[in-house]
């Protein structure tokens, strides 16, 4: 039996989180019991999916090293990076030891990796260990010496695109055979089904989804449609759902521009699939996807893509516009044409744009993603 130990720690339900949980739930439904998961709950990040992995048995090892902070209330990016340093300071010692004691086949590792890679690097122990890469990769001087230095003893590198695999064989040649595409396990067989119950009853609105931050570029979209609204009488209704930081901000940039009957700001809702069955089209405004988990969820949603080309994930998955629409990186005036080209397209354009999604969404798939990773762990 293979011994698979999951290190993820996340502050925020980001897409990671998802692309984590279903990571394992995959292995357990394909892989039988065949494998020991077990994952480490360092700030009691897995604490509200505690159900879910006793139901699929899978073994949780908590850390509590976060007992005096009240879990996802906190927000931002000062609180973000203090965090990070009390993982790291916490968390070096007790991974070590469980490191010894469990003796995993594989360490599965995405999110505040500094602190398994470092300890990978030190230790002299015969666990394979797997880097999962996360959104996009900010290269800075001080990551890339790390990796540089750690890479040495991971056995394999995952990347959730092809364009971020190749950027990262660029920059690291010497692992270049480590590097390996494996699509994030978005959706299952279940997913497909709920779908199907909730029926497509396209209304009036256009819909966002993400966290409230800097990333989703939301204040830029904001400005746009107040622009657009402007000068049109076919005015744009948004939706928003998401919460973070910025969501204050953005609610007042709103009732500012006067937009309050034409965008409305949700928060988080859990059942996000049901917005999307009833949307005429989502809109990404973010800075930067990889691969874009909301993409593939509006693919198997047959809800059509109006996005910014930020990278990676729309410069793959729009490339050509085959799949969607795309807009010129942060272009106001363009996002205004492809808006325009979205209501004026023929209808079998459309159509055709929606499949081609819902066809290339496929990839993301669980059973997709455990034959994959089946070919790198035996």
């Amino acid at each position: 039996m293979k011994k698979i130990l999951f290190w993820s720690p996340f502050i925020d339900n980001v897409g990671t989180t998802k692309s984590t949980l279903n990571s394992m739930l995959s292995m357990r439904k394909f892989g039988s019991n065949e494998l020991n998961l077990i994952v480490i709950n360092v700030l009691g990040e897995w604490n509200n999916y505690s159900n879910i992995l006793l139901e699929n048995k899978i073994n949780v090892i908590d850390l509590n090293i976060s007992k005096n902070i009240p879990f996802f209330k906190k927000k931002g990016f000062m609180f973000s990076r203090l965090l990070y340093f009390k993982v790291f300071f916490l968390s070096f010692v007790p991974l070590i030891r469980i490191l010894k004691k469990e003796k995993p086949d594989y360490f599965y590792v995405c999110l505040i990796t500094i602190v398994p890679l470092i300890i990978n690097f030190l230790l002299t122990i015969k666990t394979r260990t797997i880097l999962r890469i996360s959104g996009y990769p900010n290269l800075h001087f001080i990551r890339k010496i790390l990796w540089n230095l750690t890479l040495k003893k991971i056995e394999w590198i995952f990347s959730p695109t092809n364009i971020t695999n190749n950027f990262l064989i660029e920059n690291f040649p010497n692992h270049k055979k480590k590097f390996k595409l494996i699509r994030d396990p978005i959706f299952s067989y279940e997913d497909i089904l709920l779908i199907k119950k909730l029926k497509n009853r396209r209304k009036d609105f256009f819909l966002s989804v993400g966290r409230l931050t800097r990333q989703k570029n939301f204040k830029f979209l904001i400005k746009s449609i107040y622009d657009y609204n402007l000068n049109n009488k076919d005015n744009i209704n948004l939706l928003i759902i998401g919460d973070g930081e910025e969501e204050q901000n953005l609610k007042n940039l709103v009732k500012r521009l006067q937009l309050t009957k034409n965008i409305k700001i949700l928060g988080f809702r859990k059942n996000v699939k049901k917005y999307m069955c009833q949307a005429k089209a989502l809109i990404c405004s973010s800075l930067w996807e990889d691969p874009g988990f909301i993409f593939i969820e509006a693919g198997i949603s047959n809800l059509p893509v109006i996005t910014n080309a930020c990278p990676n994930g729309p410069l793959e998955i729009f490339d050509k516009e085959i799949n969607g629409y795309m807009f010129n990186f942060n272009s106001s005036e363009n996002f205004k044409k492809k808006i325009n080209q979205f209501k004026k397209d023929e209808p079998y354009k459309l159509k055709n744009k929606i499949w081609n999604l819902k066809n290339y969404s496929r990839n993301y798939s669980s059973i997709r993603f455990f034959k994959e990773f089946s070919k790198y762990v035996n």
